[in-house]
């Protein structure tokens, strides 16, 4: 992340007053591979960001509480991920967890401090362990995820657009 960089950023109007140089690391990249049916996979190769640790988060909380929103991804360090949920709860900022790359045996009760979890139709099914080939196993498996604390789901499936499920919206299940 060079100097060219960080100007590049700012004259858009992003501020950087809290993006660092890690020395020695490189920075993350994600290359997006596309078959020719418009499926995706993606190789996630995390350098500087698998540094963000609990310590640097709260170096920065002070100013976390004047944000709209949090947003993340499991592109940084898992306890790093539980780290910021639990001070969003603690600070009143709501949280949105977007679970990519998806890891399997995330801590559930840490994952319902998010305000939003979104996941796409494969997280979804590694964090179930359910199927998601059709919308009534996508809402089943979301609302295995209500079951067991998490708040709201926001399941993004592709061309078939994204379903909701929010603890209060859906009824009980029989």
């Amino acid at each position: 992340f060079g100097p060219n960089t960080r100007a590049n950023l700012a004259s858009h109007g992003i501020d950087t007053r809290f993006v660092w140089t890690e020395p020695g690391t490189s920075s993350g990249v994600a290359p997006i591979f596309v078959d020719p049916h418009s499926s995706n996979s993606i190789l996630i190769i995390k350098g500087a960001n698998a540094k963000l640790m609990p310590a640097d988060i709260d170096r920065v909380a002070d100013e976390l509480k004047d944000c709209a929103l949090i947003v993340m991804q499991l592109e940084i360090p898992v306890e790093t991920v539980y780290h910021v949920l639990r001070l969003g709860a603690k600070i009143g900022v709501p949280t949105l967890l977007n679970p990519a790359p998806a890891l399997p045996n995330l801590d559930l009760s840490e994952l319902s401090r998010a305000s939003f979890l979104v996941p796409n139709e494969s997280e979804l099914e590694i964090m179930t362990g359910m199927p998601v080939e059709t919308v009534p196993h996508i809402e089943a498996a979301a609302r295995s995820l209500i079951d067991r604390g998490i708040g709201c789901v926001v399941v993004t499936m592709g061309a078939r657009g994204a379903l909701l499920a929010h603890v209060d919206a859906l009824p009980a299940l029989t």
